[in-house]
């Protein structure tokens, strides 16, 4: 008998636990609404930002380059390198004479990658001004040469006479070679003109002549060595027809090409380094 009651007792306990849970988990074959509908969403869920929200807003920017703290300056001037706005320019172009080396550099990265054509205008002829006081002081060779690497990215032609002004008797070689290829990069006449006459000049100058030839052939992917009388030539020829966007495109081709080589290089040499540890 008390078994009889217990077995009644647990049927009934399991009939009221059946019929508490919801349509869905009693029959099977129920869908998820939420599954039937892509758009529904979960009502506790945060929407994910869009690219404007993720920005840093300019204005912040803006005050950070002008605030008085080292650090707001800083940290403005390394964001704004990926933030394209006109309102930044000039705040940008102030800080190239900032008390602090870390302002100033993150400040010529970030006129380095403007992108709308007045805003690189406005970034060369800042940078071209700053480089030529950097070339006179010859204090800080870094800061020098990531001028002139922004200088070649920006391609303007206004910043061809800063780029060759400097050049000396006895101006390092590696310096002479990041100002040539920097011309290098301008797609103008004004800019092969440029080392043609820099590598005629350069008889008694051995690393400017030197470094002009290997910056005609990054400029042109032509290869008439080092005599200027063939350069010349060639470009008498060739000035009225000559495809600078497609020598743009070439050294282009070439700058990702080196990158994913030097990016193999480094692999490989984490590999060594993990199979020697």
């Amino acid at each position: 008998m008390r078994r009889l009651v217990f077995t009644v007792q647990l049927l009934a306990v399991a009939f009221l636990a059946a019929s508490a849970l919801p349509a869905a988990a009693q029959d099977p074959t129920a869908q998820d609404p939420t599954a039937q509908d892509p758009t529904a969403q979960d009502a506790g869920a945060r929407p994910a930002p869009d690219a404007a929200s993720a920005q840093p807003d300019v204005e912040s920017l803006v005050a950070g380059l002008k605030s008085k703290e080292y650090s707001e300056r800083v940290l403005a001037a390394e964001a704004a390198l990926e933030v394209q706005d006109a309102k930044l320019t000039r705040p940008l172009t102030k800080v190239l004479t900032d008390e602090r080396y870390e302002v100033r550099t993150a400040a010529i990265r970030a006129l380095g990658n403007r992108d709308a054509e007045a805003d690189q205008k406005a970034a060369a002829k800042a940078l071209a001004a700053r480089l030529s006081k950097l070339s006179k002081d010859q204090s800080d060779e870094i800061e020098l040469l990531l001028a002139v690497e922004a200088l070649g990215d920006l391609a303007r032609p206004e910043s061809i006479p800063a780029l060759v002004g400097g050049l000396e008797h006895d101006t390092d070689p590696d310096i002479a070679d990041a100002r040539l290829k920097a011309v290098a990069q301008i797609p103008h006449k004004d800019a092969i003109e440029a080392l043609i006459k820099i590598m005629s000049k350069g008889r008694k100058r051995a690393n400017a002549h030197q470094a002009a030839h290997r910056a005609l052939r990054v400029a042109t992917g032509e290869r008439f060595g080092g005599d200027p009388d063939a350069w010349r030539a060639w470009w008498k020829d060739n000035a009225k027809t000559f495809d600078f966007d497609a020598a743009a495109a070439r050294r282009a081709e070439d700058k990702e090409r080196a990158a994913e080589k030097a990016e193999r290089k480094r692999k490989r040499g984490e590999g060594r380094k993990k199979k020697d540890d």
